[in-house]
């Protein structure tokens, strides 16, 4: 997956889903005339291992979904996926009574316990992780008739299925291929640039016509970078801190697939891109980029 889309398609995604759940779940209180409330959120970590852990642009992609601070700057696995539900908390509070993590092995109760002191209190004690008791924490907030035999329950499909197919949407599986960014086949030209730990490398554009579009495409050898958009009506002015920042900054896994996208410029002046690596102690990052202004 993380070979064939953008990162923030991931979190786009993620929060897709959370409105779906919304929207399903206020169509059946209208059906049966009850109010919901809140709704139980369940992860199921079976069949990871280390190699997910280790699989950054999993964890740092993840973890923005669920429990965005922009303060906090530690991508792993577990930090993405409680960043997602910082994130989550931030924009749907309230909403969610109970984020319950089913089939957790010690690894992942590991990283919960280092991550704790960087969660809220809120999210932190919303979280229940278990590995061999997740049946009896579950059956506290769900009825057993009511929930798939393949999970502990008694719900089968009218076909006997144990997984209750009918009702529940699984994955397909791995990504074909040919879904997958190929380097070989970007044709774009980049301009390459290191960018030194505790630095940033910044493009000023002037743009003269209002309505004109910044576009901007950029990589990494390895692991994430910084980036966000500032303007300033002044073309002398290079000091972003005094600039209207116009794209919120954002630091997102770019090494599998770059990252692109624009802008609209409402107005002529200065636009400065920058793409920081101040988080950075000791880590240069190689960056290919391309960012360019199309008058209108």
């Amino acid at each position: 997956l993380f070979n064939s889309c953008q990162p923030q398609d991931f979190v786009k995604m993620s929060l897709t889903h959370i409105e779906e759940a919304l929207a399903k779940a206020d169509e059946i209180a209208k059906k049966k005339s009850i109010p919901y409330e809140q709704f139980l959120l369940i992860i199921d970590l079976d069949n990871m291992n280390t190699s997910h852990y280790k699989f950054k642009p999993f964890t740092s992609s993840y973890l923005t979904v669920i429990t965005f601070s922009p303060a906090y700057t530690n991508p792993t696995l577990f930090s993405d996926i409680f960043q997602l539900l910082a994130l989550f908390q931030e924009n749907y509070p309230g909403a969610c009574k109970k984020i319950i993590v089913i089939q957790a092995p010690t690894i992942a109760k590991i990283a919960f316990n280092l991550l704790g002191p960087f969660l809220s209190s809120e999210t932190e004690h919303l979280i229940e992780m278990h590995s061999d008791t997740w049946k009896e924490s579950l059956f506290n907030y769900i009825d057993p008739d009511k929930w798939p035999l393949y999970w502990g329950g008694n719900m089968k499909d009218e076909n006997g299925d144990e997984k209750c197919s009918s009702k529940i949407v699984y994955g397909l599986g791995p990504v074909p291929d040919c879904y997958k960014y190929d380097i070989k086949n970007d044709k774009d030209t980049y301009t390459d640039v290191t960018v030194y730990a505790g630095n940033s490398h910044l493009v000023e554009l002037m743009v003269d016509s209002p309505g004109s579009k910044l576009y901007w495409k950029y990589k990494t050898v390895s692991e994430d970078i910084g980036f966000a958009i500032y303007y300033s009506d002044r073309e002398d002015n290079s000091d972003i801190k005094t600039m209207e920042n116009i794209f919120p900054y954002i630091r997102l896994e770019c090494s599998l697939v770059p990252i692109e996208g624009s802008v609209t410029c409402e107005k002529k002046g200065k636009y400065v891109v920058e793409f920081d690596n101040y988080y950075s102690w000791f880590s240069a990052k190689e960056l290919s980029c391309i960012v360019k202004v199309n008058n209108s």
